[in-house]
């Protein structure tokens, strides 16, 4: 099977880093990281095309990332967020989803081009601050961002055959 090369941008103890890393340790994404940073010094469109990149994965997404990946690479960046997008799409999405009183919250692997790869629910108790919600979208997180990188992995390799 043929290994998709990715780029990923994150802090390093971010935990949908780590799930990353874990499932290719475990054989469950065929994943090849060509390099992972925390920010773009040193990183131009060139680099990431010399280097051969097939997906970007922001797990962080800020401004300064978002811009330059949704300028040069928008359909090869995959992101996620903390919402069941297109509901709550800015910074503060748990908070003010239980401002709202939402029922169900969730998570969005979506890329910067637009398009929703995969959503994740999780449910919404009385008793939830933001960290409790914010702690289980976290782990819904952790969970479909391999799956997805997994399933791209095998579109890829469908195309090619």
């Amino acid at each position: 099977m043929k290994l998709i090369r990715c780029a990923l941008f994150g802090l390093p103890d971010d935990p949908r880093l780590q799930a990353i890393h874990q499932a290719i340790e475990q054989g469950e994404l065929a994943a090849e990281v060509v390099f992972e940073r925390a920010d773009l010094i040193g990183i131009t469109p060139e680099l990431i095309r010399q280097n051969g990149v097939d997906q970007i994965v922001l797990v962080s997404p800020d401004s300064t990332l978002t811009a330059f990946f949704k300028a040069h690479f928008a359909r090869q960046t995959v992101c996620v967020h903390p919402s069941l997008l297109p509901a709550f799409p800015e910074e503060q999405a748990v908070e003010h989803a239980l401002r709202y009183g939402v029922k169900v919250s969730g998570c969005t692997v979506y890329r910067l081009n637009g398009d929703i790869l995969a959503q994740a629910v999780v449910p919404v108790y009385e008793s939830d601050t933001v960290s409790k919600l914010e702690q289980r979208i976290l782990e819904q997180e952790c969970r479909i961002l391999p799956e997805v990188l997994q399933f791209l992995v095998s579109c890829t390799t469908n195309e090619e055959s």
